[in-house]
């Protein structure tokens, strides 16, 4: 049930003199016998409608001829007790007693009734102020005489008490809309089937939102099943001036400038290259207007962008204002209609999955407004950009009525560094800015919205902790269902390629690979042989960003989840322009010959598939080379392997662990280059031992490095005994 006192405010002193209320009122009383239903406080209240006031004076001449007649005095009411409330059961009453004719209609109605009918035709049916605002609307809208003359009978419904009287004397419990719909025909002289279509769900005054309907309602009061949805003032409909912008204004709002330029989306070139020339050159009076749809996932920028790609056009970006229950489509063809004749006026339409998304069947991707969705894309004659979080449940013949569909996903990782420098540098060290940088799913709006906080926060003089803003961050991504932070970015240690013992030399392939512009590696070897190392050395030498995925990146329980991630990652590196590292690959590029499970082959060809289309750097590691799927192994530019350290290269390492903890080197060397199987990796373990066990010297720390090997090797003895035996 609708409800809404702001647009039933026409005071009593203005509603006399109103001839088309008049005329309305007196034809539903007369020519509908809604007369009969009417009440003693009913014809007291309307008063002032001149059928009413006629009727009334009849009735009380009639009473008081019968009050002579009986010898009573007036104001006795005796004579009308059994009559009951209803003025028309009174009415018999008296004509009864006094053996008068009973008239359906009574005669003095219909008299003036006729006489009203004169006066329209020498005044007019409207007051002319009204009259110049319906032309307005009726212009702006494009409706036709009917659909004017409906929309006019509804506002004066909603903004006049007597004719609501009117209207109200009929019981629209039992049949609802549909009686309100006769009514309205009945009144207004029109067939019920072109009510019926005007006031419909596909109806110009519904859909372009002018009015809202509540059709399911069995509600007591006529005005109850209407809203006004125009955004006009009633004082001014009736008794101002409308002026044009002011139905623009009731359902536009312009938008901020975009904080975008084109240099922040270059890492979406068809933007620079394809949309910005094309929407320069849209033609105003063109057969149709233009549609953009920008999808991803939220946060991702399609916002601002879409408002950068109309400033690009050369025109204003608006947004539509949403009343209560409005529909986005509805408002939508509404506000192109009204702005159909200004060349600067362009739509941004922001979450637009409500559009989309809605009258759905359930279960399906069938919907029920598919067809209008379709008419009205293709027919309404204004610029609008679209966004949506998803095209999941979009129809592919609405998609294809766009003229451009493009996916916004997160800015790569420079883009998103220069967002986070620019909003949080002051608040967050370096090393918190990287981790920002390098989480996944960390959308630009996030970093907006947190760097408005400390805005605020700084404004005022607040002190706050860094731990504090970075635990909000991570608070809002749990939150979302994106997980946590990125961790701290390994610090690794200054590769050289010298120390390194590998059958390719390294420093030279990385020269290469520069040149190159693109190659396939796989490394291989043993635990701690610098693999990973090496792949963060060469993406700084080749300048790229380094992505690296582990298995538990990647594998997913769910059928064609990890098949899906592998292809994401292939999808990231493009986008970074990156260095892609897969970790410990042997992890489910296993032998498919060898495979269990149909999904451990299907991972394997996705990977396949990827791989033959990259055309960038990638890098896989493996301890295991022989478990490796040989078509994969095939596919690789070059297999490298690194292998434990000579002699020479641990002895090397060895004296710069030295000079690093200050100890000296002595004959402890002899025994250094004894022990086989030394990696840099023993070497890191323990670096990192030494920072809280200082007091070493060199000979323990020979030792230190014999017990790495040894634990890699299985040699240690174990003190555990065998279960069911007895020590002697």
């Amino acid at each position: 049930m609708f409800s809404d006192n702001r647009l039933r405010s026409i005071p009593d002193s203005e509603q006399q003199g109103t001839l088309c209320v008049e005329y309305w009122t007196s034809k539903i009383l007369i020519e509908l016998s809604g007369y009969k239903s009417l009440e003693l406080d009913d014809v007291q209240e309307m008063a002032n409608i001149r059928v009413v006031k006629a009727w009334q004076q009849e009735i009380e001449n009639d009473v008081s001829e019968l009050y002579e007649l009986k010898g009573k005095e007036e104001g006795d009411t005796e004579l009308l007790d059994d009559a009951g409330d209803s003025v028309f059961s009174r009415y018999k009453s008296v004509k009864t007693e006094l053996r008068k004719r009973i008239d359906n209609p009574p005669v003095s109605m219909k008299k003036v009734y006729r006489n009203i009918k004169k006066e329209i035709d020498l005044h007019g049916f409207y007051p002319k102020g009204f009259a110049a605002n319906l032309e307005l609307i009726k212009e702006a809208y494009d409706l036709s005489e009917d659909e004017g003359l409906v929309t006019a009978f509804i506002f004066f419904t909603l903004a006049y008490r007597n004719l609501r009287r009117a209207l109200n004397s009929f019981s629209y419990s039992d049949r609802g809309f549909f009686l309100v719909l006769e009514v309205i025909a009945k009144t207004l002289g029109l067939p019920l089937e072109k009510v019926q279509e005007m006031l419909g769900p596909d109806g110009k005054l519904i859909r372009m939102a002018i009015f809202g309907v509540d059709r399911e309602s069995s509600n007591i009061d006529f005005e109850d099943y209407f809203e006004s949805k125009s955004g006009i003032s009633f004082f001014d409909l009736f008794f101002g001036k409308i002026e044009k912008k002011q139905l623009v204004s009731s359902i536009l709002t312009p938008c901020n400038k975009s904080r975008l330029t084109l240099e922040d989306v270059k890492y979406l070139p068809v933007i620079d290259s394809l949309v910005v020339p094309f929407l320069k050159g849209i033609k105003d009076e063109g057969p149709r207007g233009v549609n953009v749809l920008l999808y991803g996932p939220p946060g991702s920028g399609k916002t601002e962008l879409g408002k950068l790609l109309i400033e690009q056009a050369g025109k204003k970006a608006y947004t539509l204002k949403l009343g209560r229950e409005e529909k986005v489509l509805a408002c939508w063809e509404r506000a192109c209609k009204l702005s159909r004749n200004d060349a600067v006026t362009a739509i941004l339409i922001d979450e637009a999955d409500d559009v989309f998304n809605s009258d759905l069947v359930q279960g399906t991707t069938d919907r029920t407004n598919k067809a209008r969705i379709n008419t009205a894309l293709e027919n309404t004659k204004k610029l609008t950009v679209w966004t949506t979080n998803s095209l999941r449940s979009m129809d592919a013949a609405i998609i294809r009525r766009f003229h451009f569909v493009l996916k916004v996903g997160y800015p790569p990782r420079a883009q998103m560094e220069k967002l986070a420098q620019g909003a949080l540098a002051k608040s967050l060290s370096e090393e918190n800015i990287s981790r920002l940088v390098n989480t996944e799913n960390l959308s630009p709006a996030l970093v907006a919205q947190v760097g408005e906080i400390v805005d605020n926060l700084q404004g005022n003089k607040v002190k706050f902790p860094e731990d504090s803003l970075m635990a909000l961050l991570e608070d809002i991504l749990k939150a979302q269902g994106f997980g946590k932070l990125a961790a701290a970015t390994k610090k690794i240690g200054k590769f050289d390629p010298a120390l390194s013992n590998s059958d390719t030399d390294l420093e030279a392939l990385s020269k290469g690979l520069k040149e190159a512009g693109a190659g396939r590696l796989c490394l291989y070897g043993p635990p701690g042989t610098g693999k990973t190392e090496f792949c963060h050395w060469l993406a700084k030498k080749l300048e790229r960003p380094l992505i690296m995925k582990k298995a538990s990146d990647l594998l997913n329980c769910y059928v064609g989840g990890t098949e899906h991630n592998i292809a994401a990652a292939f999808e990231e590196a493009k986008r970074e322009n990156a260095v892609l590292l897969f970790d410990e690959i042997d992890s489910f590029l296993q032998d498919r010959r060898t495979a269990n499970h149909s999904w451990e082959v299907t991972q394997v060809n996705e990977f396949l598939t990827q791989m033959e289309s990259y055309e960038g750097y990638l890098v896989a590691t493996t301890n295991l080379l022989d478990l490796m799927d040989n078509a994969c192994l095939r596919r690789f530019d070059l297999k490298a392997k690194l292998e434990y350290m000579t002699d020479d290269q641990a002895e090397e390492m060895y004296r710069r662990l030295a000079q690093k903890w200050k100890f000296s080197v002595g004959n402890e060397v002899n025994n250094l280059r004894k022990i086989r199987n030394l990696s840099p990796g023993d070497f890191a373990a323990i670096d990192r031992r030494l920072r809280f066990t200082k007091a070493v010297s060199g000979e323990k720390i020979v030792d230190m490095l014999k017990v790495e090997t040894q634990l890699k090797e299985g040699q240690m003895s174990s003190s555990r005994r065998t279960i069911g035996f007895l020590d002697n």
